[in-house]
């Protein structure tokens, strides 16, 4: 074996190695992306259920997603300093995860503007239906109190497990 090939065996190892916790970042990532569908669509649902109170809940999630693109761009930056030897893949690759959480944020952006137009429906029909019959003012109380336990309690599980502390 010559030391030309030796040394591309070399680099292609080293190469694998420093792109093995980019590969790992990317697998959370889009486990991240399934895990925000489902909470999403079940923010949906919520949404016909308490209304505008359900949409003012979201200002916490959505701070948190903020803070984890952040995070992980902060994380990029740090990666591609790190392989200065494989710099173009690792900038592709950094590149790559970049999109797909700009991509993410952009998906949570609009299902929270959807969610929004929802709880003005919700609002707007409740108004509507307290101009013809009463309401009963332990329903929509009621409604408030579960969804301000529910939704605290999920983010911290959320971020629980997001940084290891919880593990399922």
């Amino acid at each position: 074996m010559s030391r030309t090939e030796t040394l591309r065996r070399s680099v292609s190892e080293a190469n694998s190695e420093r792109l093995q916790p980019i590969v790992e970042a990317m697998d959370r990532i889009q486990q991240m992306h399934e895990d925000l569908g489902t909470r999403i669509e079940a923010l949906r649902v919520a949404a016909t259920q308490a209304g505008e109170d359900t949409a003012k809940a979201m200002l916490p999630a959505a701070q948190a997603m903020a803070a984890l693109i952040e995070e992980s761009k902060r994380q990029a930056v740090a990666l591609q300093k790190a392989n200065s030897k494989t710099q173009q893949d690792t900038a592709k690759a950094i590149s790559d995860t970049v999109k797909q959480v700009d991509d993410l944020a952009k998906k949570l952006n609009s299902a929270l503007l959807k969610l929004q137009g929802q709880a003005d429906d919700t609002r707007q029909a409740i108004y509507d239906a307290a101009a013809e019959k009463p309401i009963n003012p332990w329903i929509p109380a009621s409604v408030c109190a579960l969804t301000a336990a529910l939704v605290p309690t999920l983010a911290i599980l959320w971020l629980a497990w997001r940084v290891g502390a919880l593990k399922f």
